[in-house]
């Protein structure tokens, strides 16, 4: 049983390779928490920081060719509305803050018009002021995101 126990963590390991990744957590001079996987900005000097685990799976790898990106910003109840679909669904995103970086709020006025969450980019299609069901049907188009029934 050992040995079949022995195998079995080891094919995990194969299949699944883990990486390191840190997750930095401070509170901004508004008092909003803040959680995301590179330091804060400059002048923000108590934060934490904690190690995680990142696994990364093969069957995830290339399931997804379209890019999806998220402009969002904390304390948006529809952006964490649309945020938390997309993790439910393990879409891989990226996600852009225009209240953190200066440069997010410049190409959100240069390409969009108007620096306004939650916009969600698929592929080089442009979701503004983005809501789920919304999201759900072109995400659905686009062949992204497994489906765990909601």
């Amino acid at each position: 049983m050992k040995r079949f126990a022995l195998g079995l963590s080891l094919m995990c390991m194969l299949v699944a390779p883990v990486s390191a990744a840190k997750l930095y957590q401070w509170v901004d001079g508004k008092g909003r928490i803040t959680y995301q996987d590179r330091p804060p900005p400059s002048g923000v000097d108590n934060y934490e920081v904690r190690d995680m685990q990142v696994v990364e799976s093969d069957a995830a790898e290339g399931s997804q060719s379209v890019p999806v990106v998220m402009y969002t910003v904390q304390n948006c109840p529809s952006c964490e509305e649309v945020r938390a679909y997309l993790q439910r669904h393990n879409v891989r995103v990226t996600f852009k803050d225009p209240e953190q970086e200066q440069s997010v709020a410049t190409e959100m006025q240069e390409r969009f018009g108007r620096v306004e969450v939650p916009i969600v980019l698929i592929g080089e299609k442009e979701l503004i002021g983005v809501n789920v069901p919304w999201l759900s049907s072109e995400l659905k188009s686009a062949g992204i995101g497994a489906d765990p029934g909601g």
